[in-house]
């Protein structure tokens, strides 16, 4: 260190530390030296007390002057070198106690931690440490969700008859890690698990297939008696060959099968792989090769749970196994997508609806309505209502457990059955058995009877679209209680499946009050009306005050509805529809509105919701209702990483470019097959690019080019929320250019097998017309497709006076009016500027 600490860093640099320490150094400290630099000031202390122990014997004068300054020199050296060590072994021990920290939130004792990656293996097999991606994935697992994920796999395991595989398939952002690492946690509690490994595309290193095979069978030497020993005597860590395999073989397969089975087939280990879609391009095919080919060999006590994207080729050479989907259409993804949210807006979504809350609503949702100051007045009746209930549940016992009692949500409940006229039949049927079964519970049971059937058609073709078994309240009743502990009890003997009433779903607005005020339990409950057959009925329990206060708030509700219309004077708002939203508003609890706008945003990804979490955390304060509609978008990034990882150079991307531009345009799904042929391409070609494109555009069953979301084609064309971008982004997509391809296409069709030119001079005049306008490309749309868009794609591609002549011709006209004249119409109206 020549001129003692003057020269030193502000911190000391590994290569310093390591001559400092000298003969003293460990090899471990080196990783983790980085994070506990020695700062200057401790090396100036530890080098001052080694300079004053040093000197002591010269003081007393012993040996010359020369030999005292080597003697000084050589102590202070050995007294630094014993200081920088014992700090280098502080910075190790708190280094180590971080990484158990770590583990530990990732579920892996200290004691399995010490296993995996305390005993040194690197001659033979070197587990690889995950648990910083476990930990952080189970950080973004909310409790209570993907338990349907879990319970399948816990009988999948335990099954001796079922595939050696679990395969959970879904699009990017349904949350397959974080449900990976949170399976993993609770297998690992109950020592069910062998190995695990968690691909990353940004480690393509740590996802060689030679590595992840390594570092399962470091982990199974740890994880399973015997199987060190068993690879160590079969060789397999001294195994260079670069066939994965002969890998698997020997690294997994042999040591595993010369072991002496822990367990039986019913109570199986198993191995976690998570994201094979980011494993390197060239490693995929071999890993996927050995799951199709090797499983097989492993002795039955192991199995294998896998995740992936849904991309074309892991599919393909999966196909021998079912996979387990998670789908964001899928009623279950959907109601842990909505727990989710429910947490979020709690805690990020001002949920005290006030009239100056709604006031802003309306402003958006309804540009141009006048007197508005109105709202301001409006302010004391909704007050009134909110008291008048408030005023009903002030100072009842046990009020507290009745808002903390835990809801149960179905977003897809419906009846079994979707004839209205069967449907209404059995409603009678079950509100007989349901007031029979409710007369015997405490309580003011109130039969109203069946729903009319006047107000039910109405509500069927109003509300549901046609769709009769999303009826839930055909067959109705209320009991109303004294007091919250009555409520309480006969609430529990439902819950527990008592009187043979089962509660399908369960919604409390003693929780989550409407912005009136109103609360009650509004229960579904399934009657069993015999033969197997049952029926949904819904049921409200309540508390007499609170029912009681109902006259009061309606009458302040009145006040509020009538002063509507006024708002809706000289402007193209009709009152009915301003005084419908309001009522909805008003009359539907304030968390529930909320939670369905940013269900309505996510869309059914649980990656769009974590994000939409964080854009709100980082916020000052809780936002409106009126700002969860106008919350900025967080998947540009997510969708341009992916797009950059699809298409390396700009010669992949120019070489997809028509087919991306397709699918963003086309008015429905098209088939690899009328892809191709709009495009004019060899069907080989198309899916080629299908299969690389597979990632955020999925095929679908029966060869259908999907979307991963709609979000995917609004980013790549610069629609709302994604508006900002533009052609000089990249991976940008013209959609009016996409519009003019298929609609040449169209014309192509149309001129082809819809035109008589022949027999009627229009189609004549249309086809003289379309002779320029199709000119270049060959591609020629299916069709069926041409016939009901041709319209709508000349119409968006500015190419209006093509689309007037292929509309004015006779046989255009009498085919499509054929097939449904309603569209047809519509399409007409839009040519003349009545979209």
């Amino acid at each position: 260190m020549g001129g003692g600490v003057s020269s030193l860093p502000a911190e000391v640099s590994l290569a310093e530390a390591k001559e400092l320490a000298g003969a003293k150094w460990q090899p471990a400290w080196e990783e983790k030296f980085a994070e506990a630099k020695i700062s200057r000031d401790e090396a100036l202390r530890c080098w001052t007390e080694a300079s004053r122990g040093a000197d002591g014997p010269a003081s007393k004068g012993a040996g010359p002057p020369d030999e005292r300054k080597k003697k000084k020199s050589a102590t202070a050296k050995a007294l630094w070198q014993k200081g920088v060590a014992k700090v280098g072994w502080i910075a190790h021990a708190k280094a180590r106690a971080a990484a158990i920290e770590r583990a530990q939130r990732a579920g892996i004792s200290e004691q399995l931690y010490e296993k995996l990656h305390g005993v040194d293996r690197s001659g033979v097999a070197e587990a690889l440490d995950f648990s910083a991606i476990i930990a952080e994935k189970r950080g973004q697992h909310l409790p209570g969700t993907r338990e349907w994920v879990f319970e399948a796999v816990m009988r999948w395991r335990t099954d001796p008859e079922a595939a050696k595989l679990f395969w959970l398939v879904g699009g990017g952002g349904t949350g397959k890690s974080v449900a990976a690492a949170e399976l993993l946690a609770r297998l690992l509690d109950k020592e069910n698990v062998a190995a695990w490994h968690f691909c990353k595309h940004t480690e393509p290193a740590r996802s060689a297939p030679a590595t992840l095979l390594r570092s399962l069978a470091g982990m199974l030497c740890a994880t399973v008696d015997g199987f060190e020993e068993a690879l160590r005597e079969g060789g397999g860590g001294d195994n260079a060959t670069d066939k994965v395999d002969e890998l698997f073989q020997a690294l997994i397969a042999e040591p595993l099968q010369n072991v002496g089975a822990p367990r039986g087939a019913d109570d199986a280990l198993v191995l976690i792989v998570d994201a094979l879609d980011e494993l390197p391009r060239d490693a995929l095919q071999p890993v996927l090769s050995l799951l199709a080919n090797e499983l097989k060999t492993l002795p039955p006590w192991i199995k294998l749970v896998v995740t992936s994207r849904d991309e074309a080729q892991i599919k393909a050479r999966l196909s021998c196994f079912t996979p387990s989907e998670l789908r964001v259409d899928e009623a279950r993804n959907r109601q842990d997508v909505r727990a989710y949210l429910t947490v979020l807006a709690k805690e990020h979504v001002e949920l005290e609806v006030t009239m100056e809350s709604l006031r802003h609503e309306v402003e958006v949702k309804f540009p141009g309505l006048k007197n508005l100051d109105t709202f301001a007045d409006l302010e004391d009746p909704l007050r009134r209502s909110k008291g008048a209930y408030d005023d009903a549940v002030n100072g009842v016992a046990d009020i507290g457990a009745l808002a903390a009692y835990k809801e149960r949500r179905d977003v897809d409940l419906k009846q079994d059955k979707s004839d209205f006229e069967a449907l209404y039949a059995d409603a009678a049927r079950a509100q007989k058995i349901l007031v029979d079964k409710l007369t015997q519970l405490p309580g003011d049971l109130s039969d109203p009877g069946v729903k009319g059937r006047g107000s039910a058609q109405r509500k069927l073709n109003d509300n549901y679209k046609g769709d009769a078994a999303r009826f839930r309240d055909l067959s109705r009743a209320t009991v109303l209680f004294e007091n919250a502990a009555d409520l309480l009890k006969v609430l529990t003997e439902l819950d527990g499946g008592g009187l043979g009433l089962e509660i399908a779903q369960l919604k409390n607005k003693f929780a989550n009050p409407t912005p009136l005020g109103y609360r009650d339990m509004n229960l579904n409950v399934r009657v069993q009306l015999g033969d197997g057959e049952t029926h949904l009925a819904e049921v409200q329990l309540n508390l007499r005050s609170v029912a009681d206060a109902k006259h009061i708030a309606h009458e302040q509700y009145e006040v509020i509805r009538l002063a509507l219309p006024k708002m809706c004077e000289g402007t193209s708002v009709e009152a009915d529809a301003l005084e419908a939203y309001i009522a909805r508003r008003l009359r539907s609890s304030a968390l529930d509105a909320a939670v369905t706008s940013l269900e309505r945003k996510a869309g059914g990804l649980m990656l769009y919701a974590r994000l939409i979490a964080e854009q709100l955390a980082s916020t000052t304060g809780k936002i409106d209702f009126a700002s969860v509609g106008a919350l900025p978008a967080g998947l540009d990034e997510i969708y341009a990483e992916n797009f950059r990882r699809v298409f390396v150079g700009d010669d992949a991307w120019r070489d997809a470019l028509p087919l991306i531009e397709l699918i963003c345009a086309a008015a429905e799904p098209l088939t690899i097959d009328a892809a191709s042929g709009a495009l004019g391409w060899d069907r080989a070609r198309c899916e080629r690019l299908c299969a690389e494109v597979s990632l955020l555009f999925p095929l679908r069953e029966g060869e259908v080019i999907g979307v991963l979301h709609k979000t995917v084609t609004d980013w790549l064309t610069g629609e709302a929320p994604f508006d900002k971008r533009c052609s000089e982004d990249a991976f940008f997509v013209a959609r009016d250019a996409a519009h003019r391809r298929l609609a040449r296409a169209c014309a192509r069709a149309v001129r082809a097998g819809v035109l008589d030119t022949e027999s009627h001079s229009s189609d004549a005049a249309a086809d003289a017309t379309l002779v320029s306008f199709v000119d270049g490309e060959s591609g020629v749309a299916a069709d069926a497709y041409a016939l009901r868009w041709c319209l709508f794609h000349m119409k968006r591609s500015c190419s209006e006076g093509e689309a007037v002549a292929v509309a004015c011709s006779l046989s255009y006209v009498r085919k499509r009016s054929d097939c449904d004249i309603v569209s047809f119409v519509a399409d007409l109206n839009v040519l003349q500027g009545q979209d």
